[in-house]
């Protein structure tokens, strides 16, 4: 919790002293957090979904591995946090589905290629068509069986064929040829890394609960300035000392 108070302390301080700028961030003045989502495309879906699934096994292993090494001396490495892990893994609003927002679709003659840029991008349609497939995937398996197989350490390619063929089928027949019709898609736009930490900030602040509306310096301090005044009121009715 202190990391997110940390967080959510220096955004409003941020923004009281005019050091953050709400729209070099990205930040409308009085918009609520998370308030637009672009649309997900479903017709790529049947063009990335094997693709995606390969990315979901290695993502998977990558977040068990990293949960396996964070464990502290003394304390016991369960499934349960595995699971936990996979659960938020298909979200690009959450920090384990942030690769997710390292994604672009890439239009390479009858094919839609999923590409790693290997940097963080802007959330746009791709993104959310991404996150989609990969919910759809999740869906489908068994995260208990899965989490086991994680937890046992088995061979990537046991996982891979567990997971896009057996369970879920997305891995099972060859994508379908991309249609001439298909609209090109957005490019990709990385962001810069003060938009990315902001990005991480309001992330902090939307799991603590804390999705209230982000302002400018000006209705920030109108706010507080405001507090101030009902807090002068509240005493203007309380007897003095020589009044009792």
């Amino acid at each position: 919790m202190l990391p997110v108070l940390v967080a959510v302390l220096a955004v409003v301080a941020g923004v009281a002293n005019g050091n953050l700028d709400m729209d070099k961030i990205g930040m409308p003045h009085g918009k609520k957090m998370g308030e637009h989502k672009a649309p997900a495309r479903k017709a790529d879906i049947p063009l990335i979904k094997c693709q995606v699934c390969e990315m979901y096994v290695k993502q998977a292993i990558k977040a068990t591995k990293e949960l396996r090494a964070a464990v502290k001396p003394g304390q016991k490495f369960q499934e349960a946090d595995i699971i936990d892990r996979l659960e938020k893994i298909c979200d690009p609003d959450k920090d384990a589905g942030e690769w997710i927002n390292m994604i672009d679709l890439q239009e390479d003659g009858d094919k839609l290629k999923v590409v790693d840029m290997g940097q963080v991008g802007a959330c746009e349609t791709e993104c959310r068509t991404v996150a989609r497939t990969c919910m759809d995937l999740s869906e489908s398996l068994d995260l208990s069986d899965l989490s086991e197989m994680l937890y046992k350490d088995k061979k990537r390619a046991t996982i891979n064929n567990y997971v896009c063929y057996d369970e879920s089928g997305f891995c099972s027949k060859k994508a379908p040829a991309m249609p001439k019709s298909r609209p090109f898609g957005e490019d990709f736009k990385p962001l810069t890394e003060e938009e990315q930490r902001h990005k991480k900030m309001m992330r902090s602040m939307k799991e603590a609960g804390l999705s209230g509306t982000m302002y400018d310096r000006e209705s920030m301090m109108a706010s507080m300035n405001k507090g101030e005044d009902d807090d002068d009121d509240d005493d203007a009715g309380m007897p003095t000392p020589s009044e009792l």
